[in-house]
C-alpha cells in the first residue's frame, strides 16, 4: 500500500493523497514521515503550500489534512517559521489550523469515502464535533444523521456535543494534536516547558503552555486565546468539558 507521501512525491492529484492518508493508519504513515530525507520533505512542503494556497475558502478538510502531514515531518519544529508564514497567508491563527487537523483526525476517512457528505456539515459544526471534549458518540449520532440528510449546523453539533457529554466518557481524538518531540532533552520542549503558566482555582486547574518555540509568550495572544475558550465554554454549557 502507498503511502500518502509516496502520493506526494509522485506530483499526484490532492484527491489521490487524501484517499491514500484517509486509508493509512496513523502508525503507517508516521513511519513513512520518519523515513523521508531531506530533500523529500521539503518536496512535501512545497506540495502542501501550493495545496492549500489554491484552498483560500480554508476547506478544512483539505487543511486539516495537509497541516496533519505537515506537523508529522516538523516534530523538531525546523519548519516552525515557514509554518507560522503559511497562517499569516491563509489568514488563520494557529488555532484554527490545529482545528482543522482535529477535523482530519476525527471525521478525514469518512467524509472521504463518502463524497458528498461533507456538504452535510457546516465547517464550524465539524470543529465542534472533533473537539477533544466531545464525545465520540456525539460524532457517530452527526455522521448518521448526515448520512440521512439531515444538514448539520452548529446548533445540531453543540447539541449532540452535550446531549452525550453526560453519558459517555469523554476521550481524545485518534491523533493527539500534537506531535511528540523527537526527545525529552530537545530545546523546543525545553523551552515550551520553561514558559509554562498555570491557574488553580475553585473549579478548575488551567494549564497554559504557548504553541510558539522560541522566546517569550505573546500576552496579548494568549488573553486572546484565554477570551475565545471562556466564550466557547458560555456558548457551549455547563455540561461540556473543555480540552
Amino acid at each position: 500500500m502507498s503511502t500518502p507521501f509516496e502520493c506526494i512525491l509522485a506530483d499526484k492529484p490532492f484527491d489521490e493523497v487524501q484517499r491514500t492518508l484517509a486509508h493509512a493508519s496513523p502508525d503507517q504513515v508516521e513511519q513513512a514521515a520518519a523515513g523521508l530525507t531531506p530533500e523529500q520533505r521539503e518536496q512535501v512542503r512545497t506540495y502542501t503550500d501550493k495545496t492549500m494556497q489554491s484552498a483560500r475558502v480554508l476547506d478544512a478538510l483539505v487543511c486539516g489534512a495537509m497541516f496533519y502531514l505537515l506537523l508529522l515531518i516538523d516534530q523538531a519544529g525546523s519548519y516552525r517559521e515557514r509554518f507560522d508564514e503559511l497562517l499569516e497567508e491563509l489568514g488563520i491563527s494557529r488555532t484554527q489550523a490545529y482545528r482543522c487537523r482535529g477535523v482530519w483526525c476525527c471525521f478525514g476517512r469518512a467524509l472521504t469515502e463518502t463524497p458528498g457528505l461533507k456538504r452535510k456539515f457546516r465547517p464550524e459544526a465539524l470543529k465542534i464535533l472533533s473537539e477533544a471534549s466531545t464525545p465520540q458518540m456525539s460524532r457517530n449520532e452527526a455522521l448518521q444523521r448526515a448520512r440521512d440528510g439531515e444538514l448539520i449546523t452548529i446548533q445540531i453539533a453543540l447539541a449532540l456535543k452535550a446531549q452525550h457529554a453526560e453519558t459517555a466518557e469523554i476521550k481524545p481524538p485518534l491523533v493527539e494534536p500534537l506531535p511528540s518531540a523527537p526527545t525529552s532533552e530537545s530545546p523546543t520542549r525545553r523551552t515550551r516547558q520553561s514558559h509554562k503558566w498555570l491557574f488553580v482555582g475553585d473549579a478548575a486547574r488551567i494549564e497554559v503552555i504557548p504553541t510558539a518555540t522560541q522566546g517569550p509568550p505573546d500576552v496579548e495572544a494568549l488573553i486572546r486565546d484565554l477570551e475565545a475558550a471562556i466564550a466557547q465554554l458560555r456558548h457551549g454549557g455547563s455540561a461540556n468539558q473543555v480540552a
